[in-house]
């Protein structure tokens, strides 16, 4: 599905040098999303885009600029859009001190000064899925429910109440899964099972 779209949008930019394509390119894409050049210029954002800029400190845009908050994570976020290939998988990353997100890097053309597709989504949103752990990792059903919470944001505490579990029961499970998944915090984590989201 989103090759398709990224195909149509990279036509769109070679035939229309006016700058209409990028409403057209809003249009196929309901999800939060900008169109950056290459040095992380603004070309266009939609309405969801700028409403999940507007809750988050994460990233921001700034003098026209896509910029995150701290130097480290700017600097990702610069090397992700300037070296983003055409005809290369949609690269993902997670983004954020807790991994509040997933940006979706696509290549819109094949030359450095074609513009890059973004697209933003939050792991706190509850329709964001993962596939099933158990095959490959070995989870049981009731980890993989936790680690799809932590993935959330979720705290042990909170996952605890959500659960019916007491928060030591909650812990051995998150220890047991993560010892299976061959991680040691929450950021190996998301980078580990970023392959198996749903975004």
């Amino acid at each position: 599905m989103f090759p398709d779209r990224t195909a149509v949008a990279a036509r769109l930019v070679d035939s229309d040098a006016s700058g209409a394509w990028t409403q057209r390119w809003f249009e196929l894409y309901p999800r939060p999303c900008l169109l950056l050049g290459r040095k992380l210029q603004v070309l266009g954002i939609n309405t969801a885009g700028q409403a999940m800029l507007e809750r988050e400190n994460t990233i921001h845009v700034r003098e026209g600029c896509l910029g995150a908050r701290d130097r480290k994570a700017h600097l990702v976020l610069e090397e992700a859009v300037r070296l983003c290939p055409l005809g290369e998988p949609a690269r993902r990353i997670h983004f954020g001190e807790s991994s509040t997100f997933v940006l979706r890097f696509v290549a819109l053309g094949p030359g450095q000064t074609d513009p890059v597709a973004l697209t933003l989504r939050s792991t706190e949103q509850e329709d964001m899925t993962c596939a099933d752990l158990g095959q490959p990792f070995g989870l049981t059903q009731g980890e993989q429910r936790i680690v799809e919470r932590l993935l959330r944001g979720c705290s042990s505490q909170e996952i605890a109440e959500a659960m019916g579990k007491s928060v030591l029961t909650i812990r051995t499970h998150i220890k047991r899964a993560y010892i299976k998944l061959s991680v040691t915090t929450r950021k190996q984590l998301f980078a580990r099972l970023l392959p198996f989201l749903d975004t």
